[in-house]
């Protein structure tokens, strides 16, 4: 619960986690999970949380995050990791390669690690390559 004491605004969240070995075994202990002889593992993750529109109360008028994540992860459990890193990058596409950005010209610092072209940025010239990086940094994170 986050923030429940302002009001009743307070909005739930929830997690859930689920192991998926191939080969070995998964022992769970308190607060641990302990992968012993996996080939491979996979481990999925879903969450929720009970927004449900700006003009809602998420304590009051919020989604059932328990309902969700499990249902979420009912979903994502029956598909294979390939099915699943692709429709991840379809959805990571359709939200941020709506945009190019490009500013034309030479940037003589291209071959520097990132802390000196900040360094080089205000003794100039002007590092256009690095303006780029920015802006692409800045709309996918």
């Amino acid at each position: 619960m986050v923030y429940d004491s302002i009001e009743g605004k307070g909005m739930t969240f929830e997690m859930r986690v689920k192991v998926q070995a191939k080969g070995g075994k998964v022992q769970q202990e308190k607060d641990k999970l302990r992968i012993i002889g996996a080939d491979e593992v996979l481990l999925l993750l879903t969450e929720a949380t009970s927004f449900n529109g700006f003009d809602k109360s998420p304590s009051q008028a919020g989604k059932d995050v328990k309902a969700t994540v499990n249902s979420l992860m009912k979903q994502v459990a029956v598909k294979n990791f390939t099915t699943l890193l692709a429709d991840h990058q379809k959805d990571y596409r359709s939200l941020f390669n709506r945009v190019y950005f490009e500013l034309a010209g030479i940037s003589t610092h291209v071959n520097l690690p990132t802390d000196q072209r900040i360094m080089q940025f205000s003794k100039g010239p002007a590092d256009l390559d690095l303006l780029t990086l920015y802006y692409h940094f800045d709309v996918t994170c």
